[in-house]
């Protein structure tokens, strides 16, 4: 489908063909959103391929993991790992701790994916 439209300039003729591109996108339901790409239930499992391919599909910068070779202790004097998440193009970067390195980053990833969409943490309570 093309969109034409004028303007008094070449800038306006832009911005009016985008927004009557845009509307009509809109109202026939066919504009897509980073919530459209989430799958149906985001979990712990899921996050870190989820995040991937938001990063593929352009919705976000590729996810840059910091895996400390050294363990953490929590204030229980528990071994725990630490694992930050950044995605750049968000100016974000989240921080999780778990039991294990692989549950550390997938935390991570998941508190990104949380942040970036406005969602509520499932796991705080279990994981912290």
């Amino acid at each position: 489908m093309r969109y034409y439209a004028e303007g008094n300039s070449k800038a306006e003729a832009r911005a009016n063909v985008a927004e009557f591109a845009y509307n009509d996108l809109d109202e026939h339901d066919e504009l897509f959103t980073i919530m459209d790409e989430l799958p149906e239930e985001l979990t712990l499992e899921n996050s870190i391929n989820t995040l991937q391919e938001l990063a593929q599909k352009g919705y976000v910068s590729m996810p840059e993991y910091n895996l400390p070779e050294d363990q953490v202790y929590d204030y229980n004097g528990n071994p725990r790992w630490m694992c930050t998440c950044t995605i750049r193009s968000h100016a974000l970067e989240e921080t999780a701790y778990a039991t294990s390195k692989k549950a550390a980053k997938k935390y991570a990833a998941y508190l990104c994916i949380c942040n970036i969409c406005g969602l509520e943490d499932q796991y705080e309570e279990e994981l912290n």
